[in-house]
Parts: structure tokens; sequence; C-alpha cells
């Protein structure tokens, strides 16, 4: 089995700039994407942001705390938490956020 993952990257330069890069990931095998094991992650907020990614494949943070009915700034903090362990990537602008591996 092969995956293409293909991500528009929205980048601003020094002259402030905004200009689009295409990033493209090729895996052979899902073996080769990142692994994301649910049961490893103790927090129930983060367990159903990482579900709600992997139904959707592309949410919004104002679309992930409609539907946990949370605060902005709670999504916002569990949001930004995924993205520094490296569990969610997400597109600059508009700010989409996905799974950067495979949910096991």
């Amino acid at each position: 089995m092969s995956l293409f993952v293909s991500r528009d990257i929205y980048l601003l330069d020094p002259g402030s700039q905004i200009y689009r890069e295409q990033k493209q990931e090729h895996f052979t095998d899902m073996d080769e994407a990142k692994k994301i094991n649910l049961e490893e992650i103790s927090n129930p907020t983060k367990q159903e942001i990482i579900k709600i990614l992997q139904e959707n494949d592309l949410c919004s943070l104002g679309q992930i705390i409609k539907r946990l009915s949370i605060s902005y700034s709670a999504g916002l903090k569990y949001i930004l938490e995924l993205k520094k362990e490296g569990i969610i990537d997400n597109n600059l602008m508009p700010p989409y956020f996905n799974l950067a591996g495979k949910v096991l």
C-alpha cells in the first residue's frame, strides 16, 4: 500500500510577502508513518481531539471546540500541546489541523 500526503504550507518571507509551498510526503507502507497510540494519551479531551481529526482529516480550531463544547482558551491549550508533542500538524493559513501520523 502506498500513501501520498500533500499539504499546502503558507510562509511569510522577510519582505512580508505570503507565499504557498506544497509539501509532499510519500509512504510506501503505513508502517513508515508516525504512529499515534491513543492509549498513551492520558487526557480524555486530547483523545477526543485526535478522534475528531481521525474522522474528519482536517478541522479548524473552531470546529474542534464546537464539537467538544469547550472554551476557545481550553481548546487552544490542548491543540498547542498536541502540536508540541508532534501528534498533530497544521496548515498556517487557514489554521486547519490534522493528524501527523497513524492512530493505532
